[in-house]
């Protein structure tokens, strides 16, 4: 049994017979596809899209730094996820705010919740539909992602794939701590949403030490010929 955490493994271990043979494995960091055609119209619209958000962002008025985004599925009203996490905290982003403005991006997949839910944010936001070749470039218009998690075993199982995009798109990171967050102790802020957060935003320095560090991180734990010869092993083990 291959698990992306050792939460996840531990979870598994009270389901499954006790002489099932567990190894963690991490989830690659996930790298940018090659541009796509634009001549095909799913394409050509997505590219549109990208180019409107671009312009949008890069020309709000906000400082560098004070660029945040948010990427991941909408959620659902029932569990409170997706979406609901990052509105949970809209009361803080808000006084961040006042301080001096700073903008927040959605890249996710249901538009009309984003409406619902930041319409009265107080502070400037976007909207981006996820799509596999224009997330990447929209990611890299940002300082900083914000990755806020309700706790419950269900997020606590969630694998790293997150953090290490962020950080490879050059991203400083503010989230919430899960068990597969942990190599990234001292690398990203974790819950602390506003001197942390107030920090990573003012000091340029400090943003681009933590991309570094995190980049040496996820060659050394997350890149793809590592993970793939940690899949190896398992198979060669099983042949």
């Amino acid at each position: 049994m291959v698990t992306p955490s050792p939460y996840l493994e531990n979870e598994l271990r009270q389901h499954i017979r006790k002489d099932m043979t567990f190894r963690v494995i991490p989830d690659a960091v996930e790298k940018a596809p090659a541009s796509p055609a634009a001549d095909r119209p799913e394409h050509a619209k997505a590219l549109a899209a990208l180019d409107d958000f671009r312009k949008a962002v890069s020309e709000n008025g906000i400082s560098a730094g004070r660029r945040l985004v948010w990427f991941g599925v909408s959620g659902t009203q029932a569990a409170r996820n997706g979406m609901y996490d990052v509105e949970a905290y809209c009361d803080v982003l808000r006084q961040l705010n006042a301080e001096a403005p700073l903008s927040l991006s959605i890249v996710s997949d249901d538009e009309g919740r984003y409406r619902e839910l930041f319409a009265n944010a107080g502070f400037t936001t976007h909207y981006l539909d996820w799509n596999f070749f224009t997330f990447n470039p929209a990611l890299k218009l940002h300082d900083i992602a914000i990755l806020p998690i309700r706790t419950n075993r269900y997020t606590l199982s969630k694998s790293a794939n997150r953090i290490t995009t962020a950080f490879d798109n050059g991203l400083a990171v503010c989230a919430s701590l899960i068990p597969s967050y942990e190599p990234f102790q001292g690398v990203a802020v974790f819950d602390d949403w506003n001197t942390g957060l107030a920090e990573l935003m003012g000091n340029p320095q400090s943003r681009q030490a933590r991309i570094a560090q995190a980049g040496q991180i996820i060659a050394e734990q997350y890149s793809l010929p590592v993970i793939a010869g940690a899949w190896r092993q398992v198979f060669d083990e099983l042949s």
